[in-house]
């Protein structure tokens, strides 16, 4: 049976035997409490300098782990496990060995972290995966609102002190609940009866005035919980939409805060990448000139990481269904039987148009549009039907069709599209650096547009709500004049 204890390692100095992924892992979990960290292993994987004070690139050596208050090796070597577990424990030295619970003096739960609120979750290593699971129930029950209700009771606790009294003779269930609703956390966490919601995972926000309990249990009456499953989620693929952090979901950025690991692409704002744990692991996955990962390859990372019970972001650019190739990540998660789940994101394809004032569809101007992708699929064609596309009417939003800008263009305006029709470009949308191009489908081709650019093209391209003062200017609205 193990001791549950809480230690304070700021400063302390820890090593980490192993250079891979699941050494970074455990010594992003170190570097969360400011302990002094050391790395011992020949090679290590990118990201791992911003973790370690320092980094010793070389294999491990006998009495490597003297002076050290805490040692974890994560080498996949069983022997030299073995030899490091032995001269820690000979010394009176905690150690723990990655996926190796006979080898460890001491493991390292799930945590969730909410300011100075920290709930953990341990089986003595015997199913990594199972704290995992229990972790994110929890996170669903304890959201990031505790961190302001601690607050308020610690200077509750505060007010206590300063009267003489003690805390101990202070009913204090009735104060943490009222506390609790009076931020709008969990019902079932405010109710004094804690209704079996606490068990599915299926809590509403308490409100102020209402019964905790009834309110835990508002949306049982007829709608089926998303949250009840029998088997866990590990893997998330999100949508983060178009650019601006403030965009992304509520969802999106509550499982961003309980990951393990972020695999993520080249144009994941900082912010959002943020927003996960310092414990969190992040894997670039991203394509761009000269360097690019196959999605085959990141299909089989996905299906690596959700098979070891890790809560894993698979954090994509816009919505991860709309030509962001989620659907060929499912379909890998699924034939590996995979648990995942989706979070869909707001598209650049609307989103981008709309932060530079256009809207896709206007009555008497648009009253459809279609999303489809510039992008030719290896050294191909796009697979899109340009001439006929010029018929169909309403709005062309295009994605990834800045180098194939001319020969769309030629081939919209073959299929009888007139080469007045307005296009506008908008690179960079919804973010500070946003910036529209203007023009015509005739000077597409000639147009200073670089990517990453969402490409709107109809007599919507000619509005700008951004600038209102200029749309009776630009366009012809039936009606609008009065």
């Amino acid at each position: 049976m193990q001791f549950p204890v809480n230690l304070n390692l700021e400063g302390k100095r820890c090593l980490v035997v192993g250079g891979g992924r699941i050494a970074m892992r455990k010594a992003g979990q170190l570097a969360a409490c400011d302990a002094d960290i050391t790395v011992i292993a020949p090679d290590v994987v990118d990201g791992f300098d911003r973790i370690a004070g320092s980094i010793h690139r070389r294999p491990y050596q006998s009495g490597d782990v003297s002076d050290f208050r805490l040692v974890i090796t994560a080498t996949g070597n069983a022997v030299v496990d073995q030899q490091i577990h032995d001269e820690a424990d000979a010394l009176g030295i905690w150690v723990n060995s990655a996926d190796d619970p006979e080898r460890c003096t001491f493991t390292l739960p799930a945590v969730v972290r909410r300011g100075p609120v920290m709930i953990t979750t341990s089986t003595a290593g015997v199913s990594p995966a199972l704290s995992s699971w229990l972790r994110g129930r929890l996170t669903d029950l304890v959201g990031p609102e505790f961190e302001a209700i601690a607050a308020e009771l610690a200077d509750e606790r505060a007010r206590v002190h300063a009267t003489g009294a003690s805390t101990e003779d202070v009913d204090w269930a009735p104060i943490v609940e009222q506390a609790i609703r009076s931020h709008g956390g969990s019902a079932c966490l405010a109710s004094p009866d804690r209704p079996p919601c606490v068990t599915t995972g299926a809590c509403q926000p308490a409100q102020p005035g209402t019964d905790p309990a009834s309110a835990g249990h508002a949306a049982s009456a007829g709608a089926p919980r998303a949250t009840e499953r029998s088997d866990p989620m590990t893997v998330h693929l999100v949508g983060a939409g178009p650019g601006d952090p403030d965009l992304l979901t509520v969802k999106a950025a509550r499982l961003m805060a309980s990951a393990d690991v972020v695999v993520h692409d080249r144009l994941a704002h900082p912010d959002i990448l943020a927003l996960a744990p310092a414990t969190a692991e992040l894997i670039d996955v991203g394509k761009q000139p000269g360097r690019t990962t196959p999605q085959e390859l990141i299909n089989a990372l996905l299906v690596h990481l959700g098979s070891q019970g890790l809560e894993v972001v698979r954090l994509k650019g816009g919505d991860p269904f709309v030509f962001g190739r989620g659907g060929e990540e499912a379909e890998a998660l699924t034939s590996a039987g995979i648990a995942f789940d989706v979070v869909p994101g707001i598209t650049s394809a609307i989103g981008a148009p709309s932060a530079a004032g256009i809207p896709v569809t206007h009555r008497n101007v648009s009253a459809a549009f279609t999303v489809v992708t510039g992008h030719r699929v290896q050294g191909g064609s796009s697979g899109v039907a340009w001439e006929a596309l010029a018929q169909v009417g309403g709005t062309i939003v295009i994605l990834m069709g800045v180098s194939e800008r001319a020969a769309i263009a030629r081939r919209l305006m073959a299929g009888g599209l007139p080469a007045d029709t307005p296009v506008a470009a908008v690179r960079w949308g919804t973010c500070p650096n946003q910036h529209t191009v203007r023009t015509t489908l005739a000077g597409l081709a000639d147009a200073m547009i670089e990517p990453p650019s969402t490409i709107v093209i109809g007599a919507v391209a000619a509005f700008d709500f951004v600038s209102p003062s200029l749309l009776q200017d630009t366009v012809d609205i039936p009606g609008a004049r009065g």
